[in-house]
């Protein structure tokens, strides 16, 4: 809800965000009448309609459909890469989301990057829409030994780190020592 929040430019100081709310969710297939109520209640944005009278699974599908077309619509513009970090927190509800934007947005150019520290994900995605890799610990100090600054502060790693991405698995955790 943040990024939405935030590609909607909806803050507290937002002059008239209902109005800024309706012109992104009029991008999706969901019709106002079914999303709007819905996400204004989730953005905390004053409603000037009822509020949803829908089924929580039936509001539970539309927000996943106005997630899916946004993320279409944002792809077809541009390349776009969305990140999803420490996967293994992630709330049952939002985890479903996750499954279904990985399935809806699989035709686009869209890199989804999942990370977990489980050896399987709470999103069960199966292998038509994933590539899963296997992170072997990395220490800060091994890290330190093979890898350089960039004069930009990008950490530079060596072309024997390519090993890591061999194995299609799950990411492990990284050793925070």
């Amino acid at each position: 809800m943040r990024l939405l929040k935030q590609e909607v430019g909806i803050t507290e100081d937002t002059p008239l965000p209902s109005e800024r709310l309706r012109a992104a969710l009029s991008a999706s297939t969901v019709p106002l009448s079914i999303s709007y109520p819905i996400f204004t209640r989730f953005l905390a944005v004053e409603p000037d309609y009822e509020p949803s009278r829908l089924a929580a699974s039936e509001q539970e599908a539309a927000i996943s459909q106005v997630f899916s077309d946004w993320l279409r619509q944002l792809a077809s513009a541009r390349p776009l890469m969305f990140f999803v970090e420490d996967e293994q927190w992630i709330d049952p509800s939002s985890g479903k989301l996750l499954q279904t934007l990985a399935y809806g947005v699989a035709q686009f150019p869209v890199l989804l990057l999942v990370t977990s520290r489980e050896s399987r994900t709470r999103a069960e995605f199966d292998k038509a829409v994933t590539v899963h890799l296997a992170l072997e610990r990395f220490s800060r100090g091994r890290l330190a030994s093979s890898s350089s600054m960039s004069s930009k502060g990008a950490i530079c790693l060596p072309a024997s780190s390519r090993r890591f991405s061999a194995k299609p698995k799950v990411f492990p955790p990284i050793s925070r020592n």
